[in-house]
């Protein structure tokens, strides 16, 4: 019980100190979902042509007059790039994930799973690794929540966080030395 509130401190601490950046996370992670689902629904099909940017040939070099048409060149090339480098990279299992279900259903499990802990966090200042919520949880990794639903509930959830923030009853600051003390007391009893 001593290290879930130690825990707990620490985390506020962060989420405190870090308010914004905690929230910005949560939206990136948001963010990150979408993009996945959306780059799997909507890949590009081919490498852009600069020619239908509206390029011009000039002295042999492919060139863009116009700063509008080539910062939309760019645009998808960048999106080219990136999807062909996630498709590289893309761990297969995950990939069957997603062809399956339309979105990566295993980073929407922990996208939600985190936001609900940390609310757990905030509100009851304990961290609960036994989810009473996990067959839920199992129903979103195995693709039963539409993606629709999983991001409403993670905005929502995400909106929530900084109001609980504020009115968590934990501490802004860890007690480092109650910290440091059960870091020292954990490795002593591990090593004998």
């Amino acid at each position: 019980a001593r290290g879930v509130v130690v825990a707990g401190a620490v985390l506020n601490s962060v989420a405190t100190k870090a308010g914004e950046r905690s929230t910005t996370t949560t939206t990136t992670s948001i963010s990150v979902t979408h993009t996945h689902s959306t780059s799997y629904a909507t890949p590009p099909t081919s490498a852009p042509d600069p020619m239908e940017y509206g390029a011009d040939v000039i002295d042999g070099q492919v060139k863009f007059v116009d700063a509008r048409r080539r910062k939309n060149f760019d645009a998808e090339q960048q999106r080219w790039t990136h999807y062909q480098t996630w498709r590289k990279e893309r761990n297969e299992a995950r990939a069957a994930l997603e062809a399956e279900h339309g979105y990566d259903t295993k980073h929407a499990v922990h996208l939600i799973r985190l936001l609900r802990m940390g609310e757990e966090i905030l509100t009851r200042g304990e961290v609960i690794v036994q989810r009473p919520d996990a067959h839920e949880l199992i129903a979103i990794r195995q693709g039963e929540w539409p993606f629709e639903k999983v991001l409403e509930e993670a905005t929502r959830r995400s909106a929530m966080l900084p109001k609980l923030m504020a009115s968590s009853a934990l501490p802004d600051q860890p007690n480092r030395d109650e910290v440091n003390a059960l870091v020292i007391e954990l490795h002593r009893s591990r090593m004998g």
